[in-house]
């Protein structure tokens, strides 16, 4: 292909356009995940899953208590269940200080101890997550 475009393009320009494709899809569906773990942690505590992700807590911008635990569980989901780096499951949910994932990691697996009904509502989250069968 005499001065054709097409003779110009690299092997390292094609894998580069594809790998940035991969990591598009793989945000969303990480995103997708994260949602459903929001609304299902929200319905379990009774909150709305926007305070969740930390939007709609008021003009204080502090979170209602249920909200908050909400958000931990959900943390903890992603991170103990699906293997997101604490960090990263806590940014996902607006929380960027410093140990907010381990913090909250800490604080569910205490809460765990002492309540049967977050215990086995997690349980039950965890083998729908970790069920082959879903699409």
């Amino acid at each position: 292909m005499a001065g054709g475009r097409l003779g110009t393009v690299s092997i390292e320009q094609v894998l580069s356009a594809g790998t940035e494709r991969a990591i598009c899809q793989l945000r969303r569906l990480q995103t997708a995940v994260a949602a459903l773990v929001a609304a299902e942690t929200a319905r379990h505590y009774g909150t709305p899953a926007c305070e969740v992700f930390g939007f709609g807590t008021g003009p204080t911008r502090t979170p209602r208590a249920e909200s908050r635990r909400a958000r931990d569980a959900a943390i903890y989901v992603l991170h103990i269940t699906l293997g997101y780096p604490k960090a990263q499951a806590a940014q996902i949910f607006s929380q960027t200080y410093k140990d907010a994932g381990a913090k909250a990691v800490r604080r569910v697996e205490d809460a765990r101890d002492e309540d049967p009904a977050l215990d086995r509502f997690l349980d039950r989250l965890d083998g729908f997550l970790r069920t082959e069968d879903l699409p």
